[in-house]
């Protein structure tokens, strides 16, 4: 059931990655020379720079500050002259690339890092940034190629062993991908992009220990930002620190009244706590701020089957529920888990067998709403639902 808690109210951590998804505010089409080198001409767009020098430093800088507005034509501008200024300038190479990949210009950034390598081949950076285009493009062999040469050229570059940690947690391998975030995050643990992706994995494993310093400090570098706030929360609760999940819980619910999640955290708090009481009243207070809260109705729902095993009480809080939503796939699966419950309390196991096949039936209702996040529970379920009664029917038939 752990694993339903965190599916339903753990907000996933922000994804920061090294090139932007936006697009571009301008409309030429951008291809760079077959040769493998920078097109360095003037390109269409408004030429911040007009009747005045730069640096080649400077161009970049101001190419940078397009990039981060996401006006990639302006960029685009500034960073070929500082190429054309400087011609081994790296940098500028490599976020000429990450531009052209904004504005959709995948081939474009990958001659222009190409064009990078050629200069200097032996970069770990440039092997990186080919290595992200590759991971973006889902090319994952590729980029776990250039994520492993990048390795091999500098052994403490911290960004390649992020980048094979994206390999091995898009292959679904969590504990080799956590083992390469923590390499990266010692490498470099000022580093809030490896810190994120970091301590994400480290929740994702139940590594709590591993992960609250890190969100710690996270939360100290921003303390206004709401998703690590409660995803620190989230790690306290997991490491049954609940005081301090509280004292962060409760902080945000006077700083946003109105986002029922907090109380719902509150709520399941306290009801790791054992203090059944104040989770009912914090249940409540999520489903008043929010009536459409759904995790609300249904972890309330659950507290009621688990731990308080009140099963009329659990049916009406669904059938809420079911008012909000009515094709909710956690409504018949939970329901399913009421009569699972009420069969494991029968001392009679042909009554038992016909409660679990009520059971099996209502999963099976879930499942056919075609909800994911649902279905390998409502499987599971099944499952179990069977074995028991394998077990009742060998009990009737005395073996």
């Amino acid at each position: 059931m752990k694993k339903i808690i965190i599916a339903l109210i753990m907000l996933s951590l922000v994804y920061m990655g090294c090139a932007s998804t936006g697009t571009s505010n301008g409309t030429k089409n951008v291809t760079a020379a077959d040769t493998g080198e920078i097109d360095t001409g003037v390109v269409i767009g408004e030429d911040t720079t007009a009747n005045n020098t730069h640096s080649a430093q400077e161009y970049y800088d101001i190419g940078y500050s397009h990039y981060t507005n996401k006006e990639y034509d302006l960029a685009e501008n500034m960073l070929k002259k500082a190429i054309a200024d400087s011609s081994n300038f790296i940098s500028a190479y490599i976020l000429l690339a990450h531009t052209y990949e904004g504005m959709g210009l995948n081939d474009a950034a990958e001659k222009t890092l190409f064009a990078a390598r050629n200069k200097n081949p032996n970069n770990p950076k440039i092997c990186y940034s080919l290595g992200r285009l590759y991971y973006d493009m889902g090319n994952y062999s590729k980029a776990d190629s250039m994520f492993n040469r990048s390795l091999q050229i500098d052994s403490t570059y911290a960004y390649a062993c992020l980048g094979l940690g994206l390999d091995c947690q898009m292959r679904h391998e969590d504990r080799k991908a956590f083992a390469f975030y923590k390499k990266a995050y010692k490498l470099d643990p000022k580093n809030e992009e490896i810190a994120i992706a970091f301590s994400k994995a480290a929740v994702s494993l139940n590594k709590y220990q591993d992960a609250i310093p890190v969100l710690e400090w996270l939360s100290s570098q921003h303390p206004r930002d709401l998703q690590i706030k409660l995803n620190l929360g989230d790690a306290y609760v997991g490491a049954k620190k609940y005081s301090n999940a509280l004292a962060i819980f409760k902080q945000l619910a006077v700083q946003m009244p109105k986002y029922a999640p907090i109380f719902t955290r509150i709520a399941q708090t306290y009801e790791q706590m054992r203090q059944y009481s104040y989770a009912k009243q914090y249940y409540e207070k999520a489903i008043e701020v929010n009536p459409k809260s759904e995790p609300a109705y249904y972890l309330y729902a659950q507290m009621y089957i688990e731990k308080l095993k009140n099963f009329s009480k659990a049916r009406a809080i669904l059938a809420r529920a079911e008012k909000i939503n009515p094709n909710s796939a956690a409504v018949p699966i939970l329901r399913g888990d009421i009569y699972l419950y009420e069969a494991g309390r029968l001392s009679s196991y042909s009554k038992a067998i016909k409660k679990l096949k009520v059971a099996i039936k209502y999963y099976k209702m879930g499942l056919a709403k075609n909800d994911p996040s649902w279905a390998q529970y409502a499987n599971s379920r099944i499952r179990y639902a069977n074995k028991r009664i394998q077990y009742y029917t060998q009990k009737i038939e005395g073996y």
